[in-house]
Formats: structure tokens, C-alpha cells, sequence
């Protein structure tokens, strides 16, 4: 489930077409992934789609940003310059005793970076530095370990989606809202984000939460929906289809984004639809 999580910024940044995807022909994926607490957020970086850009996760009572940057990664090293908001600079060492999992030639390496962390996000929203973190480093060289996550989410299939954005170039608001079938039943994932290019890098802020199903109601027949979701988003919104003309999004929906400010998620200037379908394939 935690790749759905982060379906909504993979969805933008292909939207944005910032990211160059790795080439069949490419050698390797370094693929470095640690999490860490620190000022009251959980912290995460990992590699999206290539071994070029890393993506720093903040994410706080269901508010979140993402930030995604060049980076510098070897097989036992992660660099990347996020800024005037911070640098990382992380040496990986292997756990003793731990053999890698997985497939390709080294597979997935469970252990620790060390090194240099600091960040301090908008008007100091989260200020913080890390001089170590627990996690993974894979080197992929094979494409069996994608595979095999992807064959795992076969069948989740889910049953309506909604999207609202106001357009393609940065700065970009947006919503998507999707049912899905998970182990524990029928869930909506909820998104809303402002993706905006600053200091060389994607920056996404906004909020993402797994809720009831009930939370959006739908008739795909008569083309309605009004969604209802729980905090930190606030307020509602309704969407109706036309025949003729531009579909209505209409309603008090919004979400406070890290570092200050309220995003208006409805309205006159988002492009909304509605749509049953299968969102990952």
C-alpha cells in the first residue's frame, strides 16, 4: 500500500514530464531508501524513477511535501542538494550478518547512512539535522524485482477516480481521488497538491489520506460526485458532468500546506472528471 501512497506524485511528475525515465539499456538502478523522525515529522528519501533524482518526503498528520532533487548516488553514497532548504550527504554501510534480498546482482542491503543531513522547509515549517538514518540500498540490475511488484498489485482493482487540476505547467493545483481494494477492505485515497518548480527542484505540499469509501459518493450514470473528506482537509465539494460544456466543480474544499498558506482545491479554474476504471493498470 505504500506505493499507492505516492501514486499521486508519480502521476504529477509524469504530468510535469520533469523526471527522464532509465533507459532499458542503463546498467544499474541505485535505489537508496531511509526513513527517520525528526521535529515531529517522518522523514523519507528514495529514488522514483531513476538513479538522478531522489524524492525527500515530510509528511505530518496527513500533510505532506514532497521535494525532488538531482542527486549524486554511487553504490555506497547518496549527495543531493535541495536548495537554499538543505544539503544531504549519507555514506551506506551494510549490517553485519545481513545478506541481500531479492534479485539483480547485489539485491536489497538493509543498514545505515551516516553522514550529513540538514533541511528547513518553508518559512520554517520543519527545521531539523540528521547525522544517521536506517534503511535500504539496492542496486538493481534485473527487472524481477519491479516485477514482482507489480504482479503483487494485479487485481487491486479500484472503482472510481476523480481527478480536478488546473493545468499542465507549474505551478499546478490539484486533486485525485481514487477507490481501491486493499487486504482491508474498500478504500479512498485522497489527494490534494500544489506542485510548483523553486530551487531546481519539484516541490509538491498538500495533504494524502486513506479514508472510508463513504467519504466520496458517486453515480457514474448521472455523472455526479460530492466529496466529503476528513481532516486535515476541510470542507467539501461537488462535481457535476454536462452534456454540453465544461463539467462543474464547485465547493469549499481546501487543505493548509506546510510552510503556510491554504490551497482551494474547487472551483472555476480546475478541469475535473469522473471516471470508473482500474487507476494502476
Amino acid at each position: 500500500m505504500r506505493r499507492a501512497l505516492v501514486l499521486l506524485s508519480v502521476v504529477v511528475l509524469g504530468l510535469l514530464a520533469t523526471s527522464p525515465v532509465a533507459s532499458a539499456a542503463e546498467a544499474s538502478i541505485l535505489k537508496p531508501e531511509f526513513k527517520l523522525r525528526a521535529d515531529g515529522f517522518l522523514v523519507g528519501l528514495k529514488v522514483e524513477s531513476d538513479s538522478r533524482h531522489v524524492v525527500l518526503t515530510l509528511l505530518r498528520h496527513g500533510q505532506i511535501a514532497y521535494y525532488e532533487a538531482t542527486a549524486q548516488i554511487t553504490e555506497d553514497s547518496v549527495k543531493a542538494h535541495f536548495g537554499r532548504f538543505g544539503d544531504l550527504d549519507y555514506t551506506f554501510t551494510p549490517a553485519a550478518g545481513k545478506r541481500p534480498r531479492c534479485g539483480g546482482a547485489r539485491g536489497l542491503r538493509e543498514g545505515t547512512f551516516r553522514g550529513t543531513f540538514d533541511f528547513t522547509g518553508e518559512n520554517g515549517y520543519v527545521g531539523f539535522e540528521a547525522d544517521h538514518a536506517h534503511g535500504t540500498f539496492e542496486v538493481v540490475r534485473s527487472s524481477e524485482c519491479e516485477r514482482a511488484r507489480v504482479d503483487a498489485g494485479k487485481g487491486k482493482e479500484d472503482e472510481v477516480t476523480l481527478t480536478a487540476t488546473t493545468g499542465r505547467r507549474p505551478p499546478v493545483d490539484y486533486l485525485l481521488a481514487f477507490t481501491l481494494k486493499t487486504n482491508k477492505g474498500p478504500r479512498l485515497f485522497l489527494n490534494g497538491f500544489r506542485a510548483e518548480k523553486r530551487e531546481g527542484m519539484l516541490i509538491e505540499r498538500g495533504a494524502q489520506v486513506i479514508t472510508r469509501p463513504g467519504a466520496l459518493q458517486w453515480d457514474p450514470k448521472a455523472g455526479t460526485a460530492r466529496l466529503n473528506p476528513p481532516a486535515p482537509f476541510q470542507g467539501s465539494a461537488e462535481f457535476r458532468r454536462r452534456p454540453h460544456g465544461k463539467p462543474i466543480w464547485r465547493g469549499s474544499l481546501r487543505v493548509p500546506l506546510l510552510g503556510g498558506g491554504t490551497l482551494h482545491l474547487a472551483g472555476g479554474r480546475f478541469k475535473a472528471s469522473l471516471g470508473t476504471g482500474s487507476i494502476i493498470g
